[in-house]
């Protein structure tokens, strides 16, 4: 009995029915997307750090800061 409700109201409303599984898998599919993106990201970083390898130097775009406080010239690469 309560299929047959179920069944009738999935068959009387069947444009609302396909909203709504659209709805759904949309949503699944940009979770899905944003897990992969998320998890992925890491090993991308590690590896393109890996590339560099040990000869690495990460200074602030305004230098200005290290100059200050440590007496240290910069110059820039690139």
């Amino acid at each position: 009995m309560f299929w047959q409700m179920v069944k009738g109201a999935l068959i009387r409303q069947r444009g609302r029915f396909i909203l709504i599984a659209l709805t759904v898998a949309l949503g699944v599919s940009l979770a899905t997307a944003m897990l992969n993106v998320m998890f992925d990201i890491g090993e991308k970083v590690n590896q393109e750090l890996k590339a560099f390898g040990a000869n690495i130097t990460v200074t602030p775009r305004n230098s200005m800061v290290l100059k200050d406080l440590y007496g240290v010239e910069t110059t820039k690469s690139g």
